[in-house]
């Protein structure tokens, strides 16, 4: 995908770039080799480019996390929450920006009006600075 004519015609691999991965990870169980596959996306990557991630928590909220797992199994496209640390992982090689790894609801609270907790949340995110 990344060499493909009509990516590289659109994106510009040689300047720095946003690359999300929000909502998507999760679907990707670890026989997919998720970390695999974000570490050769960073790895395109030019310095000063900015890698998002948002991702279904199991620590918070296990008993939810096991089951949307439970649900995803029976579809095309099988779910996996994972914990903190596995999450972390995705961004190694960049560097998290603030306020790091955190409840998508927390992120730049001054800015929306949320009052979910972290059991309602369940979703970490953040981005990570190349």
């Amino acid at each position: 995908m990344l060499d493909h004519p009509h990516t590289r015609r659109l994106i510009d691999f040689d300047r720095p770039v946003g690359l999300f991965f929000v909502a998507v990870l999760h679907f990707l169980p670890d026989s997919a080799h998720p970390h695999q596959i974000v570490r050769t996306y960073r790895d395109a990557l030019e310095p000063g480019s900015c890698m998002a991630i948002s991702h279904v928590d199991n620590e918070t909220a296990p008993e939810r996390a096991a089951l949307l797992e439970q649900v995803y199994a029976s579809t095309s496209a099988a779910g996996q929450a994972r914990g903190r640390a596995e999450i972390e992982a995705f961004f190694d090689g960049t560097e998290l920006v603030s306020p790091g790894l955190i409840y998508v609801s927390d992120w730049r609270r001054e800015l929306h009006d949320t009052s979910w907790s972290p059991a309602q949340a369940w979703v970490l995110g953040g981005v990570g600075r190349l």
